[in-house]
């Protein structure tokens, strides 16, 4: 199949589903999905050069949650930092139920990425896991990808601010496992833990969740 043929049967494919936006950003989910493979099987060869005495000594299982945690870390930093300009663009600003930019596609399709290899990773190891965090990462994976149909691209990034409370979840995760339980620092990630948490998901989040509610009446 020709390049321009593929292209075109792409863009009417994802435009039967109702996602016409996706046929400009499938490849940016798959390389995303990819990237988070690529950090999981990094981290099990830096971590333990990094870590000898912790890393080594954990059991199989904990050992995988420590590479899930380090994807984790990357992705949430990621969208956070990548997040911010949206709010800001005038497309969005514009209309922000039907709204669309290129770039907001691209960050949420960082973030399918790593959801629909969240989902995959869970579906893999639920023995391990089980069923619940399989089922997290495919309902925020089928949230995000609504954003190619397109909608609410600007909200969109709200939510993705959810994350910001992730990377100290994460550290409070990575102290434990290097008995640091009982230090300063651990405690001082703990108090950031919780004021990210209370702020970011539940004041910036259920205000931000009325605006969404207020629009789309």
């Amino acid at each position: 199949m020709e390049p321009a043929s593929s292209e075109a049967f792409l863009e009417s494919f994802f435009k039967a589903i109702s996602l016409p936006k996706l046929a400009y950003h499938w490849h940016v989910i798959l390389l995303s999905s990819l990237g988070c493979a690529a950090t999981l099987i990094s981290s099990r060869f830096v971590s333990p050069k990094l870590f000898p005495k912790t890393y080594n000594n954990l059991p199989r299982i904990k050992r995988l949650s420590w590479d899930i945690h380090c994807v984790s870390m990357v992705h949430c930093l990621a969208v956070v930092f990548l997040s911010f300009p949206i709010f800001y663009q005038e497309e969005l600003q514009n209309d922000k139920i039907f709204g669309y930019t290129a770039y907001a596609g691209n960050v949420y399709s960082i973030a399918c990425g790593y959801f629909l290899w969240d989902a995959l990773t869970s579906f893999y190891y639920v023995k391990e896991f089980g069923f619940g965090f399989a089922l997290h990462g495919l309902c925020c994976f089928s949230v995000f990808i609504f954003a190619f149909r397109p909608f609410l691209n600007y909200y969109g990034s709200v939510f993705l601010m959810y994350e910001i409370s992730t990377p100290f979840l994460n550290m409070h995760w990575f102290m434990d496992k290097l008995g640091m339980s009982e230090t300063l620092l651990h405690k001082i990630n703990g108090v950031c833990l919780l004021a990210s948490f209370f702020f970011a998901r539940i004041v910036f989040g259920f205000y931000m969740s009325y605006q969404v509610f207020r629009e789309i009446r």
